[in-house]
């Protein structure tokens, strides 16, 4: 029988794997900034879906307040007080702006005055309604090409008061 020598073939290996080290390097470096914005995109994608549920929100939060009862939704201090109380915990009320109105109609959906406007026998009772606009410019964290680096939120909740 013969023997048989190991150290040749352990050279061969170490040679190639000497010859190949940098291509892992290489590969690294093309590949990680690639990955990382990939994820960074990721982040700022969630971070746009999560002020978008949080706008939404507070304007129902208005809303609902506003819905309550006739007298709450002429209070239109109290409707954007009770979107920014919503709004506080969350992403803040820097840069949001509120807009909250009373509007009134008839049954059969034509406008009418809400102070002393009246809706003629045919056309129904008179109903009156909140509507409560957030509006908000979302900022990405990064400049993204072909992608706005800001862009412009805007929700809006109608509900009829009691």
């Amino acid at each position: 029988m013969g023997t048989y020598s190991t150290g040749g073939a352990r050279r061969h290996l170490l040679r190639r794997n000497n010859r190949e080290s940098g291509a892992s390097l290489v590969e690294l470096a093309i590949i990680l900034p690639l990955l990382l914005l990939v994820v960074v995109g990721a982040a700022d994608f969630g971070r746009a879906y999560y002020h978008s549920l949080v706008l939404t929100n507070a304007a129902r939060a208005g809303a609902t307040f506003g819905a309550f009862s006739a007298e709450n939704a002429s209070n239109i201090s109290g409707v954007q007080a009770a979107v920014e109380a919503d709004l506080v915990n969350t992403i803040g009320t820097a840069d949001v702006a509120v807009t909250a109105e009373r509007l009134c109609s008839c049954t059969s959906g034509t406008a009418v005055a809400c102070d002393g406007g009246t809706c003629p026998s045919s056309t129904g009772t008179k109903r009156t309604y909140v509507r409560v606009r957030v509006d908000k410019v979302f900022t990405t964290m990064l400049d993204y090409p072909g992608v706005p680096h800001m862009v412009p939120m805007s929700k809006e909740v109608h509900m009829r008061a009691r």
